[in-house]
């Protein structure tokens, strides 16, 4: 009980270091629209990109 409260305590007070990161890269023809990031690659949102009719 005491030690949970003590780290309640700590995470609450410290702040936020990233001790990782991940670049995201995408690459895409201007003859598509509407292409978005899911920065949490769980979709890559397909069904919303459209031709843009561009040659």
């Amino acid at each position: 009980m005491l030690r949970g409260t003590i780290a309640t305590i700590l995470q609450a007070d410290l702040p936020v270091i990233p001790v990782i990161w991940y670049q995201h890269t995408t690459t895409y023809s201007a003859r598509i629209s509407n292409v978005s990031i899911d920065p949490l690659e769980l979709s890559y949102r397909i069904d919303q990109m459209q031709w843009t009719g561009r040659d």
